[in-house]
């Protein structure tokens, strides 16, 4: 078990991209898939791509801006339980409609 936000933080999007675009580069993704190819349970998947994930134009709330992150953060989580802290909010806009930093998407990149 593991902070999934401690591993997250914005020093590791940059290989976090890396890692996304040699997977793109080798045909296993492309920034066009929607989220429902890879986590059909969440209710906004057929709306979200990566693209909007990697460029913070997803729409989906940042993490850091729930109730008690911080108190939460500094338990032990696995990765699935820190997405379901946001993966069912409310949108906070159209995905790809504009811009907004948000952690969340990059949690769900890893």
């Amino acid at each position: 078990m593991w902070s999934v936000f401690y591993e997250s933080t914005s020093i590791t999007k940059q290989f976090t991209v890396m890692a996304i675009m040699m997977l793109v580069e080798q045909g296993v993704l492309k920034v066009a898939d929607i989220l429902s190819r890879f986590t059909p349970s969440f209710q906004y998947t057929d709306q979200i791509t990566i693209h909007h994930l990697l460029t913070h134009t997803s729409g989906i709330p940042n993490i850091t801006q729930i109730p008690n992150f911080i108190e939460i953060m500094r338990r032990p989580s696995t990765l699935e339980k820190t997405i379901n802290l946001f993966i069912n909010l409310k949108l906070e806009f159209i995905p790809g409609s504009r811009f907004q930093y948000t952690n969340s998407g990059y949690i769900l990149l890893a």
